[in-house]
């Protein structure tokens, strides 16, 4: 496997400065604000302000914060590239979503603290977005009048499911590989992972809201794993897989199960209760 993806090393990165942490408030507020007033914006307005902002603290913050710096307005911007060709061209759509998951699981792992957790760099550029997507991209409150945006407003949850997959399986001792970008968007292939014994697996990754079982009494639990054998298509790609592990964590719209699944809901960190469910299942 050692030729296939691209491997994520956890480094720890734990620094943050004053002034990066002025900027996020900063923007946080006009954010929160503008979303109170009662108006429609168009997406290219909300792009401005993250833009403008970038640009004004660019030269202000560490080096180390740049990339942090740039997820928000990048996660932004391909939300707005998906909505534009979601229609006339999925698959570009599909891929740009793709290249921006992988781009923040990077970041991610490359700015890990003492404890392996995603540093407070991270945690506050995860804050903006999900500021975005909580107040303009709420299904019940749509404040972007842009056609077809609400096609994707679970992109933002979809990154942070991934997040969330690949620290758990680095927690049990995994490697954890990106595969390539087309892999994703054509096999459903988000991750490749090899266990300690070096038996190699695809990684499956949803974030579905809990639905009832059949009898439509009880809601199905939210966090499950599933082992299965890989598709023949996979098999040619990767020699030796072992097979494909679906998983599904829980979405933070899901208050009951994800306030306990997450030590830190904004970044997507586990619980101790989570990492124990995650590490009795794969080794099952």
């Amino acid at each position: 496997m050692s030729d296939v993806g691209e491997l994520l090393i956890p480094t720890v990165n734990s620094n943050i400065s004053t002034e990066f942490r002025e900027a996020t408030s900063s923007l946080k507020r006009v954010l929160v604000a503008d979303a109170s007033k009662e108006k429609d914006y168009e997406f290219a307005e909300i792009l401005n302000k993250v833009y403008t902002w970038e640009e004004t603290y660019r030269e202000k913050v560490e080096p180390d914060e740049i990339s942090s710096l740039e997820a928000t307005y990048s996660v932004l911007s391909t939300l707005k590239d998906i909505s534009d060709h979601i229609n006339t061209d999925p698959e570009r759509a599909r891929l740009a979503g793709v290249r921006i998951e992988q781009d923040i699981l990077k970041t991610v792992f490359e700015n890990l603290d003492e404890n392996g957790r995603p540093n407070r760099v991270i945690a506050r550029s995860f804050s903006l977005i999900t500021t975005v997507f909580e107040k303009y991209l709420s299904l019940d409150s749509l404040k972007i009048k842009d056609p077809f945006v609400y096609n994707e407003v679970g992109l933002w949850q979809g990154i942070r499911g991934a997040v969330t997959t690949a620290l758990m399986f680095t927690h049990e001792g995994w490697e954890v590989r990106l595969p390539p970008e087309m892999w994703d968007v054509r096999n459903e292939v988000d991750l490749i992972v090899r266990n300690k014994e070096g038996r190699i697996y695809t990684v499956d990754i949803t974030s579905k809201i809990p639905v009832f079982d059949k009898d439509n009494k009880n809601l199905k639990k939210c966090f499950y794993l599933k082992k299965k054998g890989a598709n023949p298509v996979v098999r040619n790609l990767i020699k030796g897989v072992s097979g494909t592990i679906r998983i599904n964590v829980p979405p933070l719209s899901s208050m009951g199960e994800s306030e306990s699944f997450y030590e830190d809901r904004m970044t997507g960190y586990p619980s101790e209760e989570a990492f124990e469910m995650f590490g009795k299942e794969i080794t099952s």
